[in-house]
């Protein structure tokens, strides 16, 4: 491996671990953790593995348990009490990718990115009605939604919920 090789190896390193260390740790899915003011471990213990609490605010539509806790103003007033148009998109992108080097080799380094793709988006969209979902691309192939949903909360005032859509059972 020639030395110039070598050296714009390690350059790509050291930039993508300073993009790494400027940026905010991520909390789940971090739109959630920016509009209620909480860590990623309120809900997850390890991430993606939900703890009781986690369970519970994903199984209220993504909502705190006590209608109080909503934070003011997350929603822009539309003169349409079914209708919540939110302040920010609940988006979260997750990208994982690789950089290898190896002597002898034809190409100088090989620099893998997006080796997976992750795209995650969920959140109340009506007042008893919430989505979510998890689309995913690896190795340059589209895998497709992971989990799709809509999530109706009790229904005509029952304690009844309805999940409609493609979903993991956790």
């Amino acid at each position: 491996m020639s030395a110039r090789s070598v050296t714009s190896s390690l350059a790509l390193v050291a930039l993508v671990a300073g993009l790494g260390l400027a940026a905010d740790p991520a909390s789940a899915i971090p739109a959630f953790a920016r509009k209620y003011r909480v860590s990623c471990t309120t809900c997850h213990d390890p991430f993606p593995r939900l703890k009781p609490f986690g369970e519970e605010f994903a199984a209220n539509g993504f909502r705190m348990p006590d209608p109080s806790q909503e934070p003011p103003r997350e929603t822009y007033d539309t003169g349409d009490p079914l209708l919540h148009l939110v302040r920010s998109v609940p988006l979260a992108v997750r990208m994982e990718g690789f950089v290898a080097a190896q002597e002898n080799a034809t190409a100088d380094a090989d620099f893998e990115t997006p080796w997976i793709f992750k795209l995650l988006s969920g959140g109340p969209i009506a007042p008893k009605i919430s989505y979510y979902f998890y689309f995913i691309i690896e190795e340059g192939n589209v895998e497709g939604l992971e989990d799709a949903y809509l999530h109706f909360s009790k229904l005509f005032g029952s304690g009844v919920d309805l999940l409609f859509g493609q979903f993991q059972v956790s």
